[in-house]
């Protein structure tokens, strides 16, 4: 399902309008837009740039990302593969390079150059990005190394299972917004808050 959103009275009202793969050939515009190549169900495997070099990340663990860290999501579905990699806001160029050049050295090993390169920077995500972890997609400050604060702030956006993602924000009353949900973990104890929109 994908949403429209209106403007009333300055609060984001969101409409639902149905859609199938049948649409999406149907309205070329409509699957440029959304870059769907299916329903994101197919196999993933997952890297995190470490030193230069890619580290399998557990499974546990995909849909989890930190903002220092760069990634490579590899993607098999009926029509292919997608190489996904993803930069996180706070990487430093380095790591970006040699994410880059692994991806291509993968595509180039793995697939004979044949798998769709896709660059995502942290913020940008691509629906087809989101819809593979299912509304669970959470990016944390700092990188893997970092050991998990006990108190944090995730702002939660989207507007449905597909496209619903969390970002580790400020842990504070200014970051909050009517548009999203936040979650506040504070020990042992979450909260969440809920917008308007």
């Amino acid at each position: 399902m994908l949403y429209n959103k209106d403007m009333i009275e300055n609060i984001a009202r969101v409409t639902p309008s149905e859609w199938g793969m049948t649409s999406l050939h149907a309205n070329s515009q409509l699957s440029a837009n959304t870059r769907l190549v299916d329903k994101g169900k197919g196999k993933k495997t997952v890297w995190r740039l470490k030193n230069v070099e890619l580290e399998p990340v557990d499974e546990s663990m995909y849909g989890v990302f930190f903002s220092g860290d760069c990634y490579l999501v590899h993607y098999q579905y009926e029509g292919g593969d997608i190489l996904y990699y993803w930069l996180g806001s706070h990487s430093s160029i380095k790591e970006q390079t040699a994410v880059t050049i692994q991806t291509i050295v993968k595509d180039n090993n793995d697939f004979s150059g044949n798998a769709v390169q896709v660059r995502l920077v942290q913020g940008k995500e691509c629906l087809h990005f989101l819809t593979m972890f299912e509304g669970s997609a959470i990016i944390y400050k700092g990188d893997h190394q970092d050991v998990l604060p006990t108190t944090f702030l995730l702002q939660v956006t989207g507007t449905n299972e597909t496209n619903t993602k969390a970002i580790q924000v400020n842990m504070s009353a200014s970051c909050l917004n009517s548009n999203d949900v936040f979650i506040v973990k504070k020990k042992q104890a979450y909260f969440i808050w809920c917008g308007k929109g």
